[in-house]
């Protein structure tokens, strides 16, 4: 079975943004200084922002939408409300069966998704795009800035990847999100967002999601268990 840098670096290759040679190449470093895959490719200028973004949509089984190279229908303008749009980045691209398909700077966000289909009256489909062309897109649909409050709109793509999560072979790369028991053993939905936080709290580089452990953050090269959370499901 590929480990999750394989797979991503694998599909870096078949999208032929990436040789194999530099891939194995970056591989070994990875290997070496710890530091994630994406972090590298992006820091060496190896892969490009969306190369990297739809790797990611196709690692964690998301869809991708690349929003310079689609045509979104008039009907959809506007269909999720401004504030909504604004604030979470996100965008009705596109129809699948009685689903909405809503491009998201972070799709794994189910406050979100749960608030535009309460709003929109859609089932959500979320799906990834680049935050940099959502921006673009959002502030020209509804006007004014589409930046959340507090990053200010300049975001590299280095703090893109610092910010990515990196889910283990193990975890199932299916739409749904991961899920943890808590002490009563009620299953709940992961909340990505504020394990992300974490990250940041701790100056970490990435997060490490595996099935049967708590979640853990690379802090200057060593994984540190989060054990505030709770042991992950499938």
């Amino acid at each position: 079975m590929l480990n999750a840098s394989r797979r991503l670096g694998e599909f870096l290759v078949e999208r032929k943004v990436l040789s194999r040679e530099t891939l194995e190449t970056a591989l070994q470093t990875e290997a070496a200084d710890g530091r994630p895959l994406p972090t590298i490719l992006v820091a060496e200028g190896l892969v490009g922002e969306k190369d990297l973004v739809a790797a990611v949509a196709d690692q964690v089984g998301k869809r991708f939408v690349d929003l310079t190279a689609i045509v979104i229908s008039p009907e959809l303008d506007g269909t999720i409300p401004t504030e909504l749009a604004v604030r979470h980045l996100a965008l009705a691209v596109d129809f699948e069966g009685s689903e909405l398909v809503v491009a998201m700077a972070d799709p794994s966000d189910r406050e979100a998704v749960v608030a535009i289909e309460a709003a929109t009256g859609w089932k959500v489909r979320p799906a990834l795009a680049v935050r940099s062309e959502l921006q673009r897109v959002v502030s020209a649909m509804y006007g004014g800035t589409s930046s959340p409050a507090g990053d200010g709109g300049h975001r590299s793509p280095e703090d893109e990847v610092d910010l990515e999560f990196v889910l283990d072979e193990r975890v199932p790369t299916t739409s749904a999100a991961p899920t943890w028991s808590d002490a009563e053993g009620e299953v709940e939905e992961l909340h990505v967002n504020e394990l992300l936080q974490r990250v940041l709290d701790l100056g970490g580089s990435d997060l490490h999601l595996t099935v049967g452990s708590e979640p853990c953050v690379r802090v200057h090269g060593e994984l540190k268990r989060l054990t505030e959370f709770p042991v992950l499901n499938g």
